[in-house]
């Protein structure tokens, strides 16, 4: 097992990790020992990504993704699903003391696929701030709220 991550880093061309996807694998290869600060570098990530449990997250170790600019328009992560089993732009999976802040969640899917984030099992602690969340206009409203296991 590789060193557990603690610290700041940065998610971007220039930065630690080029992707969403290559920063949330470190923390599920790795785990972590102490709180995680991910500052986004604006730009848009075109990906998709779920965000397991991680070892080591506590009340006093969160992970956070923080876009860098502050305005949650510079930071994007997107994507367009195309099926049940693919849709979402973000999925928390049984995961806890997550923080996102300054970015914004945006699913491009048509209407039957435009889930931008998911809750997957038991989750808690999350917290979302000071972002946009942008989906397409659904008007099944049994899909408003959508969580998978």
């Amino acid at each position: 097992m590789t060193a557990q991550l603690s610290g700041t880093y940065t998610i971007g061309t220039n930065g630690n990790y080029s992707s969403f996807t290559s920063a949330v694998s470190a923390l599920t290869t790795s785990g972590i020992n102490g709180p995680i600060v991910f500052y986004v570098d604006s730009g848009t990530y075109n990906e998709q990504i779920t965000i397991p449990a991680i070892t080591g997250t506590s009340s006093s170790n969160t992970i956070s993704f923080i876009g860098l600019s502050g305005d949650s328009t510079d930071a994007v992560i997107t994507y367009a699903p195309t099926s049940n089993t693919n849709n979402f732009t973000v999925k928390l999976n049984n995961t806890s003391f997550i923080k996102f802040s300054n970015i914004t969640i945006s699913s491009t899917g048509n209407t039957m696929y435009s889930n931008v984030i998911v809750f997957g099992n038991v989750c808690s602690n999350i917290e979302i701030s000071n972002c946009n969340i942008v989906g397409t206009q659904n008007s099944n409203s049994s899909n408003l709220i959508n969580s998978q296991t």
